[in-house]
């Protein structure tokens, strides 16, 4: 379904699409815009809906589902919100790039990384887990919440999963904002935010024995 703008640029108010189960809806607009190169002219200002909710690049599309191309609202643009998990290295310049915006003056980009010593413990390695569809439905929630109340232009955070060494990148949260009080004010929450409400557990490994971080307790793990 496609509306505003969008129709008058592919000449209607739908297309069709012939999609794999496994397709995503970043890949949906990847196939979009090779079909119908004149989409490729909107620079992606719009946001993909399945089923009347919107989604992130990472969410699959099922048979059966209601997808709508949604352009900016009028009373004004959408900022790029964006949120993964991933087990691959994580990427900081292209994430500070991606919420780059031409009306936006401030861009702060935050990185967790993985240190070797805690007080008096220390870490050989770290090893991250998570309730991986949750935790992406509360990043992006956050990305929202933080949008809405500094006005960013854009906002993506990404967390890196499974085993990290120190000095490994972790975490990283950018925005981007019309000044530089909003994007410092807006970076924290979004980090902030992340470590209170994410479904996201680590495990430290060191030389004296693994221990779960959970919360404010640090919990001896029963496998070595």
């Amino acid at each position: 379904m496609l509306f505003a703008s969008l129709q008058d640029l592919l000449g209607g108010e739908q297309i069709e699409v012939e999609l794999s189960e496994e397709t995503t809806a970043g890949e949906l607009v990847d196939m979009l815009e090779d079909s119908h190169p004149a989409l490729k002219r909107f620079d992606r200002r719009f946001r993909v809906a399945v089923n009347q909710e919107f989604v992130s690049n990472e969410d699959r599309i099922s048979p059966g589902d209601e997808i709508a191309l949604i352009p900016p609202v009028s009373g004004g643009a959408s900022p790029h919100l964006r949120a993964s998990i991933t087990s691959d290295p994580l990427q900081p310049d292209t994430l500070t790039r991606e919420v780059m915006n031409s009306h936006c003056g401030a861009v702060v980009s935050f990185l967790g990384t993985v240190r070797d010593l805690t007080g008096d413990q220390v870490t050989e390695k770290l090893h991250y887990s998570t309730y991986q569809g949750m935790a992406e439905k509360e990043l992006l929630a956050i990305c929202r919440e933080a949008a809405e109340k500094w006005n960013l232009g854009g906002a993506v955070v990404e967390h890196r999963v499974g085993e990290l060494e120190p000095g490994d990148v972790a975490v990283v949260a950018c925005c981007s904002a019309p000044h530089r009080k909003e994007a410092f004010e807006a970076a924290r929450y979004l980090i902030d935010t992340t470590k209170e409400r994410v479904p996201l557990w680590k495990k430290e490994i060191g030389p004296d024995g693994t221990a779960w971080i959970e919360g404010d307790a640090r919990v001896p793990s029963s496998v070595d």
